[in-house]
């Protein structure tokens, strides 16, 4: 298995790329950081009259949610090992989205989404594909605001050995060997 993509891409290989230490520390500062002002907030450390805001309310809000948020980033940096996305002849797996492989004739496209600097590649999957791979519960609770956000589709993010744009080249490349051998009857180009 190749953990890197390099000039050429070998579309009979299989790529595996691991989640990236550094970027899920960066995630969990981030959401310490919002638990800390949440607290500051719940104490009355931070008022939140000039804004409009019930401080405490906000603040416990905040807690939650970024208290959830931090145990899972937690969890995910302590417990993932091996490969998070596996770019294969076979199909793409990312185990952050689903527990099972997504087969390229599944695939109906792939794009990127961007909002706030945060780039994701968005594969487009027949419905029945969708239904069928077993969608993680992340991934089943965020489909529908990425959907309305605009990134309708199964949602590959960052936090892996990999930039976005090189991992979307390597998808691509994929997807397109595997549609263009369908449409030829099953001949490779």
């Amino acid at each position: 298995m190749r953990d890197s993509i390099g000039a050429v891409i070998d579309t009979q290989q299989t790529y595996g790329f691991g989640q990236s230490p550094l970027k899920m520390g960066l995630v969990v500062l981030g959401c310490l950081g919002f638990v800390g002002v949440s607290g500051l907030m719940i104490a009355g450390v931070i008022d939140g009259r000039r804004f409009g805001l019930d401080a405490p309310t906000v603040g416990w809000i905040g807690a939650i949610v970024f208290g959830a948020f931090l145990v899972l980033a937690l969890w995910r940096l302590i417990s993932t090992r091996g490969p998070v996305v596996t770019v294969s002849p076979r199909g793409l797996h990312d185990t952050r989205i689903s527990e099972k492989m997504i087969p390229w004739d599944a695939v109906l496209g792939v794009a990127t989404w961007q909002m706030s600097n945060q780039k994701v590649i968005v594969v487009a999957v027949t419905p029945e594909a969708e239904r069928s791979i077993g969608l993680t519960r992340m991934a089943k609770w965020t489909r529908g605001a990425n959907k309305s956000l605009g990134a309708d589709g199964l949602c590959i993010g960052p936090g892996i050995k990999v930039k976005i744009d090189d991992l979307l080249r390597l998808i691509i490349a994929f997807a397109e060997v595997r549609h263009g051998a369908e449409s030829n009857g099953g001949r490779s180009n």
